[in-house]
């Protein structure tokens, strides 16, 4: 019997290959980047590689002395957990393959404070967990263990925080929580340290931190989630001091020196600027607070104004525009923007619809089913992208939720069921609980609706308040 396509990892392990597309299992079994099956060799980074006998175990650490006395875990599952974060985790962390800035060597590991250690373990952890690697029950154990000792350290630091400059430590940690959250659960308790992230960020001011790219990295993903967090949020959760938070972030947009597209939220400028002023518009019926909808109302569009904008952009010209090592990918960025574009559209008339276009109802209409139709194939061919490579189907959570709405709104099942579908695959790929929440939350939507319509035949419509009554964030 003839073998199939037998990858790299494969040959060079000198065992036999399943050839599954785009990744083999038995690379992925072993938390290993599988380098596929190109018919020329792959180029292979060879590390130093130097043996130490610690409990009569042999480590493999990669041209460093191995930590003697780590204070969070055995040296062991310190290099073990290092080894699969590089190899796995990393290339996830930034859409246009610059991840490996993010990589963590021994030395930079003994450069960690404490909690960072802590938090650091509870993404690994979980990480294995979600993906079912080594034995799961004791995987999801060390990450309540990791996150509870990081709480206490953070904890501590908070209470004895005092009213100096900018702390990068303290921010990082913060963030990082924050990111810890969102990994384990869309509906966890992630709100209370974005907020405690905003805290600060208000404290120290934007002339303070912008600028600074050690800051930026996480400003920009707090920014972006705060914003889309609200998106998912029903109206009367949105405060004055949301709508005034969002007001510093349209005056921050564009400042910013780090690229959005080596983080995890690579949106198109336009777009988070447009999908801020709908949260803002949205906010305008429930807010009391009369100066505060004044000055929001002297720097935001009008809700037709925001659909002309969205309309405007197009998605292939901003990946023209992205960094020159990015060329080799411009169909995929153009079609990651067009997923942002559509759902912003989508999310516009879902939520202010009575404002847009109010003399023509029908482009509405139009403007939804075309929309749609282009939200629906990007995602798409996104997704048969990643079976010759593509990674940036990674990067589209919030589309694909509303897509998913959308697709319950026309009672398109079968929209839904190859949405519901790949966010499993992709809970598999990234590591992270949001993506399979995100798919359970669409099948409950689907049937919750359905009851809905046979018991009240006369309301055919959904509220966007209701739907996200528990305020998910479907994002990172």
């Amino acid at each position: 019997m003839s073998l199939g396509q037998q990858c790299w990892g494969c040959r060079w392990r000198r065992v036999r290959c399943d050839s599954q597309q785009p990744s083999c299992l038995k690379c992925t079994k072993k938390g290993l980047p599988c380098p596929g099956y190109s018919t020329t060799k792959p180029l292979r980074w060879r590390h130093r590689v130097i043996k130490h006998e610690t409990n009569d175990q042999t480590l493999l650490v990669l041209g460093f002395q191995a930590p003697v006395n780590d204070d969070v875990a055995p040296s062991h599952v310190v290099l073990d957990a290092l080894t699969y974060y590089n190899a796995v985790v990393v290339p996830d962390l930034a859409a246009d393959g610059s991840s490996s800035l993010y990589t963590i060597d021994i030395s930079k590991w003994a450069e960690f404070n404490k909690s960072k250690r802590h938090l650091t373990l509870c993404l690994i952890t979980l990480h294995r967990a979600v993906r079912e690697l080594g034995n799961v029950n004791e995987n999801q154990t060390l990450f309540h263990y990791h996150q509870a000792c990081a709480a206490e350290i953070l904890s501590h630091k908070i209470k004895t925080f005092g009213q100096a400059g900018p702390d990068l430590e303290l921010f990082e940690d913060v963030s990082l929580f924050f990111f810890s959250q969102i990994q384990a659960s869309a509906y966890g308790a992630w709100r209370a340290h974005l907020n405690a992230a905003k805290t600060l960020f208000n404290l120290w001011g934007v002339e303070a931190l912008i600028g600074r790219s050690d800051f930026e990295f996480f400003l920009c993903h707090l920014v972006l989630a705060d914003v889309y967090g609200t998106t998912m949020a029903p109206a009367s959760h949105i405060s004055a001091e949301d709508v005034s938070q969002h007001k510093v972030y349209l005056t921050l947009l564009g400042r910013f020196t780090v690229d959005v597209c080596s983080t995890m939220v690579p949106i198109p400028e336009v777009v988070v600027r447009a999908t801020t002023a709908i949260n803002m518009s949205r906010a305008a019926g429930t807010i009391s607070d009369a100066h505060t909808m004044k000055e929001a109302q002297g720097i935001t569009s009008s809700p037709s104004a925001i659909l002309e904008s969205l309309q405007a952009f197009d998605p292939t010209d901003w990946a023209l525009q992205r960094p020159r090592h990015t060329f080799s990918q411009v169909t995929s960025w153009a079609l990651l923007a067009t997923c942002f574009q559509a759902a912003a559209v989508l999310y516009l008339v879902q939520t202010c619809g009575t404002n847009v276009s109010l003399n023509n109802e029908d482009l509405v209409d139009d403007d939804c089913a075309l929309f749609y139709s282009r939200l629906s194939k990007a995602v798409r061919e996104l997704y048969d992208l990643r079976q010759h490579g593509g990674v940036l189907y990674k990067y589209i959570l919030w589309p694909m939720v509303i897509c998913g709405v959308e697709a319950i709104v026309r009672k398109d099942e079968q929209q839904l069921r190859v949405l519901c579908e790949s966010l499993e695959r992709t809970t598999m790929d990234l590591g992270t609980l949001s993506m399979r929440e995100a798919a359970i939350f669409l099948g409950e939507l689907w049937n919750r609706n359905i009851k809905r319509v046979a018991e009240l035949p006369s309301k055919t419509n959904l509220i966007w308040d209701d739907i996200f009554d528990c305020a998910p964030l479907f994002l990172l």
